[in-house]
């Protein structure tokens, strides 16, 4: 339709064409505008990391607009079983997904003429959901906007703030999708890398030792090895310095209720 084309042609235009990184900050969401809200960050994400990895205009408009629809399926979902979103119960992940399947049906019917993207949301939702999906990853030619797809859909999940879970982190996150390469495309991860900030300066982390510290300069030849001002003593940690520092790593990034990086500035401008 033309309220879709548009509403995808404004995500490229706005973030699929940045040539700089983004703080991806999100809101509270409650269960009536989770949909919207994941799906359009999602579709942003999707924007970012297709235009990293240079994937040519026409599929990486297949692939925002596969995110903008990829759950269109739970919006066919009743109130009290929508309320059961967040449930670990297996029956009740047993009827979501029912509910789910039918929004291939609905993309069907209105994406006609556009068999990528059902391509694009048919396969990601195969290997999200489905199980065994590990043996279908190996066994299945997956298309890059499926791809991508995936890992924006986990990240966005994973770190989104919601009344009923607590989020996780963004460095939790991509390391869940950078130590599952069997399911997340290790050049997919790589430009959701290079499309957000993780660890600024001035963002506070824990170690895997127990220390707290400052980062102060970024590491972008590995986002998980920045160096490091430590608050007990004011001494300096470089954990790009293996051999120094083996073993030693950030155990989580310090955060306020509002999903916020905590910085120290006092901290900051003594370093």
């Amino acid at each position: 339709t033309s309220a879709m084309s548009t509403l995808t042609a404004s995500i490229i235009k706005n973030y699929g064409r940045l040539e700089k990184k983004i703080n991806f900050v999100q809101s509270l969401r409650s269960k009536e505008d989770y949909l919207a809200k994941h799906s359009l960050n999602v579709a942003i994400l999707c924007a970012m990391m297709s235009h990293v990895m240079n994937i040519r205009l026409p599929e990486q408009l297949d692939t925002v607009t596969a995110a903008i629809v990829h759950d269109i399926g739970r919006m066919a979902i009743p109130k009290e079983t929508a309320d059961k979103l967040n449930s670990k119960n297996e029956n009740d992940q047993k009827i979501l997904l029912e509910y789910e399947k039918q929004g291939t049906a609905v993309i069907e019917a209105a994406f006609l003429s556009t068999p990528a993207i059902k391509r694009i949301v048919a396969q990601s939702y195969k290997l999200l959901h489905e199980q065994d999906n590990g043996n279908a990853a190996a066994n299945m030619r997956i298309v890059t906007g499926a791809k991508i797809l995936m890992a924006a859909d986990t990240f966005d999940t994973m770190t989104a703030m919601n009344d009923a879970t607590e989020p996780s982190s963004e460095i939790t996150a991509l390391r869940y999708l950078m130590n599952r390469p069997e399911m997340y495309d290790k050049e997919v991860v790589d430009a959701l890398i290079k499309s957000i900030n993780f660890l600024n300066p001035g963002c506070c982390v824990e170690l895997t030792n127990g220390e707290k510290g400052l980062v102060l300069v970024q590491n972008n030849y590995n986002i998980l090895k920045p160096m490091i001002l430590c608050f007990s003593d004011n001494s300096i940690v470089d954990l790009a310095q293996e051999l120094i520092y083996a073993g030693l790593d950030i155990k989580d990034v310090m955060k306020t209720m509002d999903n916020r990086c905590i910085m120290d500035r006092d901290a900051l401008k003594k370093a």
